[in-house]
């Protein structure tokens, strides 16, 4: 058993599922240059692939194998917290769930530090 998990809750988005169905304590640990760096990063990415956020959210509902597994692990534990809309096109600023004692740090210097977007910003 463990005692808890560390993890980038932007890089590994599975693991606040399981921290939290499994009552394990949970500290999310930014890899990235701060919470507004994985916004810039989808965004540079599909822009670069010819797509929009909101193309990339209707491929994310219309894959049947993604839509079939949502539904059997809302059926198998009500109350999880998946997805519901526009995962991607959404701001990111509530990217992590955790489980009891549940924790996010973010470590970078002002250099490398993203600036929460306007988007983002509470």
């Amino acid at each position: 058993a463990y005692d808890a998990v560390v993890y980038d809750p932007l890089m590994l988005p599975s693991a606040t599922h399981a921290c939290s169905l499994l009552s394990i304590p949970a500290a999310g640990l930014f890899t990235v240059a701060g919470p507004g760096a994985i916004e810039a990063f989808l965004s540079d990415a599909v822009s670069k692939a010819g797509i929009g956020l909101e193309d990339l959210d209707r491929a994310y509902f219309e894959d049947e194998v993604n839509t079939a597994a949502m539904l059997r692990l809302r059926e198998r534990y009500p109350g999880i917290a998946l997805p519901k809309e526009r995962p991607f096109s959404l701001p990111v600023n509530n990217c992590y769930l955790g489980g009891p004692k549940a924790a996010t740090l973010v470590t970078t210097i002002g250099p490398l530090c993203d600036a929460v977007s306007e988007r983002t910003a509470p």
